[in-house]
């Protein structure tokens, strides 16, 4: 069996060498022998400008030497001179690991495991569940942690649990994928909301079905592990995602409808077929398509139903939980109102390279017991 761990980094010096401590003190490591696996980690570097790549390789010879089960795990640092979260998975898929790869890890570079052992129950969900694709655990804000916390802090920890109330969730932070469905295809350059892409990419059988919740749930397993991540404490910090977030669920849901189009046109042509030939003829085929539908509007650009998002993510929740919730999502509604106005503005003038921002403050450290493990 061979499992790649996938983890492109964007000047996360603050935060790599915290995220290789974690990630080589995870259970599946042990647990290769009796499996028959070994695992390929690679940290991608996509256009760092920091000392990422240092901390990256120092970590990584320090457990070549050191680690219990060294037999079983390569450790490589990949240099990219482009900054592109899409580019690195295309990288990592379909150029740096191998072309046998049963199963693949992708984590961020700044994130810490809560439990030695969510590694290897991601990989288990999807080897006991041959109908699964993906799978995932449960993420946790580091605010969660604090023996303290603000309003601020208790509404951001409330807007979560609406948000992960969706079945089948998974985030971009970490999640693992069954080889022979990432293989087959590229991700789009620009696509910011990658998971949500992928997730419906696989569940909807490359959108040629529509599916069902128990069908989702089914394809898209949750295990039992958790990590913690560093969340948006500061207001710009919080106001910049959510216009990120808008933009990104504008640009999938014009992919889709691009690719449905595509699809009427041509009924023989498949989805990944497309994804590929496009990706080939222009790894930025996305934005030439998105810069000619901005084009032809005269100003709303942003996906139809933005404004009302906050109260439709109620739906999944029992009438009391609705109740409860209703609240947060008045507010979150009076919040994005602003949000969308940015959020409108930056994509109708394809201001998309502004939507990456440097919002690190280091509270992931203070937050996680991890930073000395050996």
């Amino acid at each position: 069996m061979k499992i790649t761990v996938g983890m492109p980094a964007w000047n996360e010096e603050d935060s790599i060498g915290l995220a290789i401590n974690s990630l080589m003190d995870q259970t599946i490591f042990e647990h290769c022998k009796r499996l028959g696996a070994t695992v390929d980690i690679f940290c991608i570097a996509n256009g760092c400008t920091d000392n990422t790549v240092t901390i990256a390789e120092e970590a990584f010879d320090k457990y070549r030497s050191s680690h219990l089960y060294t037999d079983y795990f390569t450790a490589t640092v990949y240099e990219s001179s482009v900054p592109n979260r899409s580019h690195a998975w295309n990288d990592l898929v379909h150029t740096l690991s191998d072309k046998e790869t049963d199963y693949y890890i992708f984590m961020d570079a700044d994130i810490a495991f809560l439990d030695r052992d969510t590694l290897y129950q991601m990989l288990m969900e999807l080897i006991e569940n041959p109908e699964a694709i993906l799978s995932a655990d449960t993420p946790v804000k580091h605010i969660k942690r604090s023996k303290t916390k603000s309003l601020m802090n208790l509404f951001s920890i409330s807007v979560t649990r609406v948000n992960r109330s969706a079945p089948g969730l998974i985030t971009g932070q970490l999640y693992c994928a069954r080889g022979s469905f990432v293989r087959r295809f590229h991700l789009p350059d620009q696509m910011i909301i990658d998971d949500g892409f992928i997730k419906w990419l696989g569940v909807t059988e490359f959108l040629t079905k529509t599916p069902t919740e128990e069908e989702i749930t089914a394809m898209v397993r949750h295990s039992e592990g958790s990590h913690l991540f560093e969340a948006y404490t500061r207001p710009r910090d919080i106001f910049d995602n959510q216009v990120r977030q808008a933009v990104g669920n504008s640009i999938l849901d014009f992919t889709f409808q691009y690719l449905r189009q595509c699809m009427l046109k041509d009924p023989d042509t498949k989805v990944d077929t497309i994804l590929l030939e496009r990706y080939r003829e222009n790894p930025n085929w996305l934005k030439a398509e998105i810069a000619s539908f901005v084009s032809s509007r005269t100003f709303w650009v942003l996906k139809p139903g933005l404004l009302i998002a906050p109260f439709t993510k109620l739906k999944h929740l029992t009438w009391k939980n609705r109740f409860i919730y209703l609240p947060a999502s008045c507010l979150v509604f009076l919040a994005n109102l602003p949000v969308l106005l940015k959020a409108n503005w930056t994509l109708k003038n394809l201001q998309l390279g502004s939507l990456w921002k440097d919002t690190k403050n280091s509270e992931l450290r203070d937050a996680s017991d991890l930073e000395q493990v050996v």
